[in-house]
Order: C-alpha cells, then sequence, then structure tokens
C-alpha cells in the first residue's frame, strides 16, 4: 500500500503541468438468449451492438474532469434506441471537479445532478496486468444501491489502475483509487459490462475542462422526482383496473 502513495506524490510532481486524454471501448456480456418474444430479442440485440460501438473520452486538467460520449457517424440515427443503450448498458456524461469534491451527471432528460464525492471503500490487490504499456492493479469495490422497486442490490466493481498515472480518476463516476483506471468491469450477477482504455494521450500544458452551464439539482431532489412521477403512473394505472372493475 505504501508503494501506490508513494508513486502517486512522486509522478504527481512530473505531471501536474499536463492534461491526460483518455478513450475507452466498451464492452457488454449481456445477451439476449433468456428472451422469448421475437421483437423483444430484436430490439434488445440492436440495444447490445449499439452499445458495444459506443466510446468515451475522458479528459481531465487541473483537477478537473469530464467522462463524454463521443458521437460517431452513423451510430446516432437512431437517438431514442441510443438513450435506451446507453441508460441501460453505458453511460450519461459526467463532469467531476475534486478540488470541490462534487460531481455533476447530465441525465438524459437535460437535467443536471450535481452529487457530492465521498471516498469509495476500494480493496487493492497485489494482482497486476499490462494495460497500454502501463503496470496496473486490480481494485475491487461492492457498490450498494436501491433498485427502482425499492429492493437493496450490490454490484461488484472491478478496477486496474496505473500508479505510474497519477490521475485519480476513471470512467463514469468512478474515481479515488492512487492512479488513472484503464479498466473497468461493473457486475449485474453473473454479467459483466466493460470500459477498457483504447488510446491514452498526455499533453504537456494545462487545458480548460468545461463544465455544462445550467441550474443543478441535488441527487436527492432529482430521485424525490422521479420517486413521485413513479407514484403518480402506479396510482393513474390502479385507478384505471378500479373502473374496469366497476
Amino acid at each position: 500500500m505504501k508503494y501506490f502513495f508513494f508513486s502517486l506524490l512522486f509522478t504527481s510532481i512530473v505531471y501536474s503541468q499536463q492534461t491526460v486524454i483518455v478513450t475507452y471501448d466498451f464492452h457488454t456480456s449481456f445477451s439476449n438468449n433468456e428472451l422469448k418474444n421475437e421483437d423483444a430479442k430484436k430490439l434488445f440485440g440492436n440495444t447490445v451492438e449499439l452499445a458495444n460501438n459506443q466510446k468515451f473520452q475522458l479528459s481531465y486538467s487541473e483537477n478537473k474532469a469530464s467522462f463524454k460520449y463521443i458521437d460517431q457517424l452513423g451510430l446516432d440515427s437512431d437517438p431514442q434506441l441510443l438513450n435506451i443503450s446507453r441508460m441501460a448498458f453505458t453511460s450519461l456524461d459526467v463532469y467531476t471537479n475534486l478540488e470541490a469534491k462534487a460531481q455533476i451527471t447530465v441525465r438524459n432528460d437535460g437535467t443536471l445532478v450535481e452529487s457530492k464525492i465521498t471516498p469509495l471503500d476500494w480493496e487493492i490487490t497485489a494482482e497486476s496486468k499490462n494495460i497500454g504499456g502501463y503496470l496496473c492493479y486490480k481494485a475491487l469495490f461492492n457498490e450498494n444501491f436501491i433498485d427502482s422497486f425499492g429492493k437493496n442490490r450490490s454490484t461488484k466493481i472491478v478496477a486496474w489502475f496505473a500508479p505510474s498515472l497519477p490521475f485519480s480518476l476513471g470512467p463514469k463516476y468512478f474515481y479515488g483509487l492512487p492512479g488513472l483506471i484503464l479498466e473497468v468491469t461493473e457486475y449485474v450477477n453473473s454479467h459483466g459490462n466493460t470500459f477498457l482504455a483504447n488510446t491514452i494521450e498526455l499533453r504537456d500544458k494545462k487545458e480548460n475542462i468545461k463544465f455544462p452551464n445550467g441550474k443543478t439539482v441535488t441527487k436527492e431532489e432529482y430521485d424525490k422526482k422521479f420517486q413521485y412521477s413513479d407514484g403518480a403512473v402506479l396510482l393513474a394505472k390502479k385507478r384505471e383496473e378500479t373502473k374496469g372493475k366497476e
């Protein structure tokens, strides 16, 4: 453990004036084999195919970072399918301010949701491998959350970070490791969604990371809004069912 933090402190001096830009490929192991309805199977297959062709870019400079979907010619022909694919498998755009310890996520409806950065309980292991010419170490994290049905869930996160790249960030909202995350997989049951670094560019100058303009709401406010919206929809359905029985 001491090695990681010494490495981060030493290399931070070297890279303090630099900007890092990383392009990530995405892959999901989800399949439509369990679906029986042909229309649903086709839609799911198209969504997975679209997800597996998406690319994302992480840009970091002066304690600020953006993680955004890269528009690609031909992939945006069906915006609705793209939105479904990003919500189901990949990522919304995320902006991180390490100094302010805050993140802004741009939701599909355009709402800017701000949340505070809190430490993630990573378990760093001695297991290592090479990614893009960088020695990376494996870190584990169990993410607990409440799903749309109000049930407690847990997702296993496996990350590979490079101590020689002292940027404590990675894809999506993952951060807090003593080095840049070059690969991360979220396991949902036995399926995995993986972001893997394709290109890594270091620039010897500071760059301005632009954050989206507009009013932000807290994550608690946004979740409450949708909780009430879901409740209203369920109440309306219940009323319709009651009418049908009268």
